[in-house]
């Protein structure tokens, strides 16, 4: 069987039986960013799930179809252990753009022995069709369409620096400033995102620094006079198309990475020359860039940001923007690395050509550092990797002394789960709610299906809202098929999650309604 589309004759095998009827459940990797190798049933109600070579057994992302109301158990009985540690969660979709993590995961020793485990997890289907996926893609297909809504606006430009060579994708350079402005003086920020397919948190976070500077508030305006942003939100276009862990696939086999310099000295694959010429171009038509920053992600490892190339005059500037502002105001649960010089592949290569650039590296992932809420562990969404995004944005305009005297408030882990396994009509919900400027909220709610819900600490005794604190409540669901939405005031202004639409659910699948 090939590695990511599963045969007719197999699909046709797997039937499960329900109550009343026969109903055939097909899995399906066929698709932009699809990945999953062999499936097979093995057990009522039960799939194991061998995950691509190309993934390098970190990453699987199927559509499955057939499956309203049933509840099915997917077991991968040889997951790297290092690749699914014991926080990791699969995320569940209906519509490829609200993800939510799956939360009845086991993780077991594999009595093979080796560095594997066996990862179990359940999903319970309120959908014919729904997306699984080890962590919420961001492939070329949804960074294409999503790019639809922003084509006119007067303050982005759509340059694209080449073609992927396998799979024919554009790599795009989205310009985002104020052109009414005067280049010159601006400083330029250069964001690359997504050097490894594996990684799709880093495309979230820069997807959220766009979606903020285009938006239509004051703080966004005041910084795209100033700055002028060059995001490549996703640079492996051709390893997502195919699932892959990474990309390319040389003709001499093995990996290849960054050359510290222009022109070359090693091999490095295509979309880097482009991207080497782009820079040695950028340079040569008098340009600057002022700051580099690379997005990366473990998607379960520790949320990461590390100073890197920057000569020695600079430095205080890059310890403001690293340390005073993104570390210690804006994403304070960060771990900040020490400072490194050697060779960092991109950064390196920004500097070499601009040595009065500030460089650095970020890592963006799905769960919330244990110093955020030490009581329980806390899941980020997509949603949350966005604003992460804004507020380095954010951090970008303060180092300019561009000041927000009145930020928004935010909401960030919304979410709602069944209280338990056996009364899936009654629900929690829960978000985190933060102030940058320390104000308590004048309410925390939850909407479902247009009836409010408040929600109220976790914890009395918490009171540091610029770090951001827990809210709860409770509500049982009246329908069988809900929708629903956070909101919460400071006093001076609202906010929401999802900031646009509504989250899907809670489902109530005991029954009809």
């Amino acid at each position: 069987m090939m590695a990511r589309v599963v045969s007719i004759a197999f699909l046709a095998a797997l039937v499960f039986v329900g109550n009343s009827y026969a109903q055939e459940v097909a899995l399906f990797s066929d698709f932009d960013n699809g990945s999953l190798g062999r499936w097979t049933k093995t057990a009522d109600r039960e799939i194991e799930l061998t995950l691509s070579d190309d993934s390098g057994g970190a990453f699987f992302f199927f559509r499955i179809e057939n499956v309203k109301d049933q509840t099915l158990r997917f077991v991968v009985p040889r997951a790297p252990a290092q690749l699914f540690p014991e926080y990791s969660l699969p995320f569940i979709s209906y519509d490829q753009i609200h993800w939510t993590a799956l939360r009845k995961r086991w993780i077991e020793p594999n009595t093979k022995g080796g560095q594997s485990t066996r990862y179990t997890f359940e999903a319970a289907f309120a959908q014919p069709r729904a997306w699984i996926a080890s962590t919420p893609p961001f492939n070329n297909d949804f960074l294409d369409q999503s790019l639809q809504q922003y084509l006119e606006h007067p303050h982005l430009r759509v340059e694209t620096l080449c073609e992927s060579p396998l799979k024919k994708k554009p790599i795009q350079l989205l310009h985002i400033t104020d052109p009414a402005q005067a280049d010159e003086p601006k400083s330029v920020v250069f964001i690359l995102a997504r050097e490894d397919a594996l990684e799709p948190a880093s495309s979230w976070a820069a997807w959220g620094m766009l979606r903020f500077l285009l938006s239509d508030g004051p703080y966004a305006a005041a910084i795209k006079r100033r700055m002028h942003f060059v995001l490549l939100p996703l640079f492996d276009a051709d390893g997502v198309a195919q699932g892959a862990s990474g990309h390319p696939f040389p003709e001499t086999g093995g990996p290849v990475f960054w050359t510290e310099a222009w022109p070359e000295t090693q091999v490095s694959f295509y979309e880097q020359r482009r991207l080497k010429q782009w820079l040695q171009q950028w340079k040569d038509a008098g340009k600057k860039i002022d700051y580099a920053l690379r997005l990366h992600s473990d998607n379960w490892g520790r949320d990461v940001l590390r100073r890197e190339q920057a000569r020695e005059e600079m430095q205080p500037a890059q310890d403001l923007l690293f340390i005073n502002l993104i570390e210690q105001k804006y994403l304070p649960w960060r771990a900040n690395a020490d400072r490194v010089q050697p060779d960092t592949r991109f950064s390196k290569v920004v500097y070499d050509l601009f040595p009065d650039a500030v460089t650095g590296m970020m890592q963006f992932e799905f769960l919330f550092d244990q110093t955020l809420l030490p009581q329980q562990p806390l899941y980020k969404t997509t949603e949350d990797i966005q604003v992460e995004g804004e507020m380095v944005v954010r951090a970008f305009g303060e180092s300019l002394n561009i000041q927000a005297s009145d930020p928004p408030p935010y909401l960030l882990s919304a979410q709602a789960s069944p209280l338990s396994r056996g009364d899936r009509n009654a629900y929690a919900f829960q978000c985190v709610y933060r102030d940058l400027n320390n104000r308590p909220p004048e309410y925390v709610r939850v909407v479902v299906d247009e009836e409010t819900y408040e929600l109220a600490p976790a914890d009395a005794t918490q009171a540091d809202y610029a770090r951001g604190v827990l809210y709860v409540g409770f509500a049982g669901m009246k329908n069988r098929d809900n929708t629903h939405y956070f909101t919460a005031s400071n006093g001076s202004s609202t906010t929401r999650s999802p900031q646009v639409g509504v989250w899907p659910g809670p489902y109530w699948l005991g029954g009809e309604k």
